[in-house]
């Protein structure tokens, strides 16, 4: 079995993922929100679009009713799948987080391929019907779980 998710679905398939690690084989996150802590997002505010971002954040955060999320980065260890991964960059307020979730999988020794698409902004993937980047860059990653699946990696 594979999960996938984008943004704050991505959020929701990691840990997942984690959960599962015999019955996941693989997981893809398309520019994934890593973690919802307010501190983070407000030292990083005037980088990277995370303006935005943190609204996002603020508003995720309040319909939590006051349940502390835990960041992605701490829950990466050997155990975690190998791992498809779709970022953006300067248009992306998560940018800087999926660098950093990148670097905790290959720092745990988990295969991560991450496929950065610089001049697309977060979330471009749901925009297929109007962009050959997204179409690309969908079919691609697709292609890619598909092998992982069958391949197992």
């Amino acid at each position: 079995m594979g999960v996938a998710g984008d943004s704050a679905g991505a959020y929701l398939a990691a840990p997942l993922a984690a959960a599962h690690p015999r019955a996941v084989r693989t997981q893809a996150l398309l520019f994934p929100l890593v973690q919802l802590d307010d501190a983070t997002w407000s030292q990083t505010v005037l980088r990277d679009s995370r303006v935005v971002g943190r609204l996002a954040v603020a508003y995720i955060n309040a319909q939590m009713a006051g349940v502390a999320a835990p960041s992605l980065l701490h829950a990466v260890n050997a155990r975690t799948p190998p791992t498809l991964m779709i970022g953006c960059t300067h248009l992306d307020p998560v940018h800087p987080d999926v660098e950093r979730y990148a670097q905790a999988l290959r720092t745990a020794g988990v295969p991560v391929e991450l496929t950065v698409y610089p001049t697309q902004a977060h979330g471009f993937g749901n925009m297929t019907h109007v962009s050959p980047v997204a179409v690309q860059a969908i079919d691609t990653l697709g292609a890619r779980l598909g092998e992982a699946l069958r391949d197992g990696g």
